[in-house]
């Protein structure tokens, strides 16, 4: 099972099946509770854009709980979009296409350091 999350400076929302399942606003408590329940799911991956370093916080944590997490960079996001024919851009748009690009592209699961993010 994947799920993906997507982070901005002040939330966290997390998608299953292109389907918001819950959002919670970016603090150190609700992370370690989402990383909890995220273990529990038994996961084969883990997907989240990279944004800024806003989704730095949500990596290392599983990271560090040994998680199936990828980052996916923006500009494989865009081009799947742009593949699509979708040139708009909000938030909710931005968290189903990259919800969609999980499932249809799969990408790999990569080894990652805490160093590294």
């Amino acid at each position: 099972m994947s799920v993906l999350m997507w982070v901005n400076q002040h939330l966290m929302s997390l998608f299953w099946n292109e389907i918001c399942i819950g959002k919670s606003p970016m603090m150190q408590t609700a992370l370690k509770q989402l990383i909890r329940d995220l273990r529990r799911m038994k996961l084969t991956r883990v997907l989240v854009e990279a944004t800024g370093g806003y989704e730095r916080a949500f990596v290392e944590a599983c990271v560090e709980k040994d998680m199936p997490i990828i980052v996916a960079q923006p500009i494989l996001i865009r081009q799947f979009a742009k593949a699509q024919g979708l040139i708009a851009k909000t938030d909710k748009l931005d968290s189903k296409l990259i919800a969609e690009f999980g499932t249809v592209m799969r990408p790999e699961v990569m080894a990652i350091a805490t160093k590294e993010v």
